[in-house]
């Protein structure tokens, strides 16, 4: 199964994007700027990646991004602000804009629930990130 990843823009402080599969639009998605792929500050290289259902001690039942170059742990996870990224992707219901007027998601807890209930059913699935 591929799932794609389109990231829609980029600023200083974010990157947007949607969660597509068979063309249909799943979720939305937040994750950091990129910064030269450095750890925890930068969003992943665009490419494609093997992903796997997995359990992390601090966000439970997640999604793992495998094998990326010069990185670890990446997951998508759930959570609102690129703070809350640490170099993951974010999945979320919608856009909006905090009272700074900075882009966060809405409903991540019931997006990540719904995409590990779509998806984590797989033994994995490939991830295909591309700006549009």
């Amino acid at each position: 199964m591929l799932v794609k990843l389109l990231r829609i823009s980029s600023t200083k402080t974010e990157t947007t994007g949607v969660l597509l599969l068979d063309s249909k639009l799943l979720f939305t998605t937040l994750e950091l700027p990129w910064l030269d792929n450095k750890q925890t500050l930068s969003c992943i290289p665009e490419g494609e990646y093997i992903c796997v259902p997995w359990y992390s001690k601090r966000f439970g039942s997640v999604i793992k991004v495998l094998e990326v170059p010069g990185r670890f742990d990446i997951l998508f996870h759930s959570g609102n602000s690129p703070k809350d990224t640490h170099g993951c992707i974010l999945v979320g219901k919608h856009f909006r804009l905090n009272d700074r007027g900075l882009v966060e998601i809405g409903n991540s807890k019931i997006a990540l629930d719904e995409m590990r209930i779509l998806l984590g059913g797989l033994d994995k699935f490939t991830l295909k990130i591309t700006h549009v």
